[in-house]
C-alpha cells in the first residue's frame, strides 16, 4: 500500500507541475560521458532544459563565464568544442571522478513601465523592480572503473552551491539523494529546493520534486522517475543601494541522471 501511494503522489505531482518551466537559468553538464574519450562541458542556458538555448558568441563573452572541470588532482585545461556552448578536456579520460561547472557574470535586470531593460534602475526610466543576478550550476560524475572518492562532496566556493552527499553515478528511482546547499560557504536552513525532469513536457522540463532545506542545510530529493533531472535552488537579499537595484539574486543548479 505504501509503494502504491508513493506512485500515486508522484503522478499526483506530474498532473500538477508539469506545466511550471525552468526561468533562463544556466546549468552546467558533462554530455555522453566516455572513458578513454575527452570529456565535454556543456554549457545550458534558457528554459528547455537539456538542451538549452543557442548562444551567440558575444552573448556568450559578455555573460557566462568559461566553465571549468576539476577532477580529483585540481582543475583540468579545456579547450573550445564544436560551438560556444561545448568545451573539451585537453587529454582522453579513463576513469575518475570529475566535476563540470559554470557561472554567470552578474548581471542587472529592470522591469520599467514599458518592459524590461539589462541595466540598473537609476540607468532607466521609470523603473519598477530591479535585480542583480549572479547564476551557478555544476555536475558531478564517476567515469569509467574509477570509485567514488568523495570529489563531488567537496564544496567548490560558488557564492550558491548544491553539494551532493552521496556517489552521483548511483542515483536510483525511489530512494533518497541526499543534498547540502550552502550560501557564502555556510549551510543554509529553509530555502526550496525544486527538481525538474526532462522530456515529460516537450521543449521543456517539469517540475517533479519541491521541499526545504533542514537546519544543516540538508534535503533528500526523491527522484520518482528515470530520467535526466536539474535540482534548482534561489536565494535573494536587498541589494546595498535601493536606487541602484532592489535585490540580488543567487540561482545555482545541479544537473544529475536517474538510469
Amino acid at each position: 500500500m505504501k509503494l502504491k501511494l508513493t506512485f500515486l503522489f508522484a503522478m499526483a505531482a506530474i498532473l500538477a507541475f508539469s506545466g511550471v518551466a525552468l526561468a533562463h537559468d544556466n546549468w552546467a553538464e558533462v554530455k555522453a560521458p566516455k572513458a578513454n574519450q575527452q570529456l565535454t562541458a556543456f554549457i545550458g542556458y534558457g528554459h528547455n532544459f537539456p538542451d538549452g538555448e543557442e548562444i551567440k558568441p558575444e552573448a556568450f563573452t559578455a555573460r557566462f563565464q568559461q566553465p571549468k572541470v576539476y577532477g580529483d588532482q585540481g582543475e583540468l585545461t579545456l579547450e573550445p568544442g564544436a560551438d560556444n556552448r561545448n568545451y573539451l578536456t585537453a587529454e582522453k579520460l579513463a576513469s575518475g571522478n570529475f566535476v563540470v561547472t559554470t557561472a554567470t557574470n552578474p548581471s542587472f535586470s529592470t522591469r520599467t513601465k514599458t518592459g524590461w531593460e539589462s541595466k540598473p534602475k537609476n540607468e532607466t526610466k521609470d523603473p519598477v523592480k530591479c535585480s542583480n543576478t549572479y547564476r551557478f550550476g555544476k555536475e558531478a560524475i564517476v567515469l569509467g572503473s574509477a570509485k567514488y572518492s568523495g570529489l563531488a562532496a567537496k564544496p567548490l566556493g560558488q557564492d550558491l552551491e548544491i553539494v551532493p552527499q552521496a556517489d552521483p553515478s548511483k542515483i536510483k528511482v525511489g530512494q533518497p539523494f541526499p543534498i547540502k546547499v550552502i550560501y557564502k560557504g555556510q549551510p543554509i536552513r529553509g530555502v526550496e529546493v525544486s527538481a525538474y525532469i526532462a522530456g515529460l513536457v516537450k521543449n521543456n522540463a517539469a517540475l517533479f520534486f519541491q521541499s526545504r532545506t533542514d537546519p544543516e542545510g540538508n534535503v533528500n530529493i526523491i527522484p520518482l522517475k528515470a530520467g535526466d533531472w536539474l535540482a534548482k535552488v534561489t536565494v535573494e537579499e536587498p541589494y546595498p543601494d535601493t536606487k541602484v537595484c532592489d535585490i540580488i539574486n543567487y540561482t545555482t543548479s545541479y544537473t544529475f541522471r536517474v538510469k
